[in-house]
């Protein structure tokens, strides 16, 4: 091949091959071929098998049921048409499946997995992958690291894994709705869908509900009117573009003080912040009372809601029972100054 990224081409090929440019060996119409400088492989029209060495290799399986592998170096491999069984090795690596029903494994690093149109596998392994299922029902399953797994159109099943992993509807083409905390899905790419190991979920560019759990979540509504409520734990709720709501339901949707504070991340002018379903004053006998919004400091009256600025934060403190100590509070991170009309009380 001499110097450059050179190609040995088998797409002439009247059987199937082996090539291993790791090893040299070869089979099929590449038996007999030496292959010197070459870094990247086309196979034939037939069953395959095709590796990498330790550099970067682009390897594409053509037609065929392929069986493909990376080994070292960051690599683009395709199985293209054909059943094909992918496996990226060491390396931050591409990997295509294609047509046909494709198994792929991302390997040892941070590596990007486009399982392709049928009912595929696309497993990350080790590392902070990247895993798109397209069409078809789907198994997508991080592994390690903080990965990002869409499953797209289908029914499919997206496994976290270890780490911080989120479940992305950024594609959808309707809202969607996700709540982490009873396994509940709905709505545009997510119909159909099993969720496990996620913490973070991202949807779609119209109107979605995400929920979530007992754990910090970050819920990312993108586009659209949507409706976040973070549920237990240190949340990070941001709502983007569209009028959005903020919901708590319980004083323990975001602790008073600490990790377990709720951050809302980009309010803005039209959003809300709703505490409706929270009982102001702890009375369950009077009734649902809302909050009193005002400035200052707390008066010894139960069910005061205050906003208190602390640099670029505005701090939202709910004090219940009348002790002049917060007893639930929000970080809201904004440009637009809260007042009464933000919230929903």
């Amino acid at each position: 091949g001499g110097d450059g990224s050179d190609f040995a081409n088998y797409q002439g090929s009247a059987v199937g091959v082996t090539v291993d440019l790791l090893t040299g060996a070869a089979v099929g119409d590449a038996e007999g071929d030496t292959l010197i400088s070459i870094e990247n492989l086309y196979g034939s029209s037939f069953d395959d098998k095709l590796t990498g060495d330790n550099g970067r290799n682009i390897i594409g399986g053509e037609l065929g049921y392929d069986f493909i592998s990376g080994n070292g170096g960051d690599d683009a491999l395709s199985g293209e048409a054909g059943n094909d069984n992918l496996s990226g090795g060491d390396g931050a690596d591409r990997l295509v499946g294609g047509t046909g029903v494709d198994l792929i494994f991302g390997g040892n690093d941070n590596d990007s997995i486009d399982a392709g149109s049928e009912n595929d596998q696309g497993y990350g392994q080790a590392g902070n992958d990247s895993i798109y299922g397209g069409a078809g029902g789907d198994q997508l399953d991080g592994g390690d690291g903080n990965d990002t797994l869409e499953g797209a159109a289908g029914s499919d099943t997206i496994i976290g894994g270890l780490g911080i992993d989120t479940a992305s509807y950024a594609g959808s083409a309707a809202g969607v709705s996700v709540n982490l905390a009873t396994g509940a899905v709905s709505g545009g790419d997510a119909a159909g869908d099993t969720l496990s190991g996620i913490e973070q979920v991202l949807g779609s560019g119209f109107a979605d509900t995400l929920t979530g759990d007992a754990d910090a979540n970050t819920l990312w509504g993108l586009g659209g009117d949507d409706v976040l409520a973070g549920g237990g734990g240190g949340d990070a709720l941001k709502g983007g573009a569209g009028n959005d709501r903020f919901v708590y339901t319980a004083l323990s949707d975001s602790a008073a003080s600490g990790l377990g504070k709720d951050a809302i991340r980009d309010f803005s002018a039209g959003d809300r912040i709703d505490l409706s379903a929270i009982d102001a004053d702890g009375n369950p006998g009077n009734g649902d009372t809302g909050f009193t919004f005002g400035t200052g400091d707390f008066t010894r009256h139960a069910g005061e809601l205050r906003v208190v600025t602390a640099g670029a934060i505005q701090v939202v403190y709910a004090d219940v029972n009348g002790d002049k100590a917060p007893d639930f509070a929000i970080n809201v991170i904004s440009d637009h100054t809260l007042t009464a009309a933000d919230f929903v009380l």
